[in-house]
C-alpha cells in the first residue's frame, strides 16, 4: 500500500534514456529514524569505512528477490536503518561535529 509516491525525471545530456528518480514511502514500513526525521542521508566518509560495504551488501542480499517496487522499497530502507544503526555506534556525529565546526567558523568572521 503506497502511503506516498514522487516521481522527478532526471536528464541524461549524454544519453537517449531519461532517467527517472522515484521516492516513495509505505504505511506498513514507515519506522522513523531516531533523531534523524524521515529522511536518510548517507555521508561520503562512511564510504571510506570497509564496514560500510559490508553492511550495505548484507542489507541488499536480504531474503527478499528485488524484483517488486516495494521489495526494491524494503531493501533501501533496510540498508539504510542499518547504516544508521552502524553509524550510530561507531562514528562520531557528524551533523554535530559540522555544527561545532560552523560555530568556530562563525567566531573567526
Amino acid at each position: 500500500m503506497m502511503q506516498k509516491c514522487l516521481v522527478s525525471h532526471l536528464s541524461a545530456p549524454v544519453s537517449d534514456h531519461v532517467p527517472i528518480l522515484m521516492y516513495f514511502e509505505f504505511v506498513q514500513q514507515r519506522r522513523r529514524l531516531k533523531g534523524r526525521g524521515d529522511r536518510f542521508f548517507f555521508y561520503t566518509l562512511w564510504a571510506g569505512y570497509e564496514k560500510c560495504e559490508s553492511i550495505i551488501t548484507g542489507s541488499w542480499n536480504s531474503d527478499n528477490s528485488g524484483r517488486s517496487l516495494k521489495e526494491v522499497a524494503g531493501k533501501l530502507h533496510l540498508t539504510s536503518l542499518n547504516l544508521a544503526d552502524w553509524s550510530k555506534k561507531e562514528i562520531p556525529s557528524i551533523p554535530k561535529e559540522l555544527k561545532q565546526l560552523q560555530l568556530e567558523l562563525d567566531k573567526m568572521t
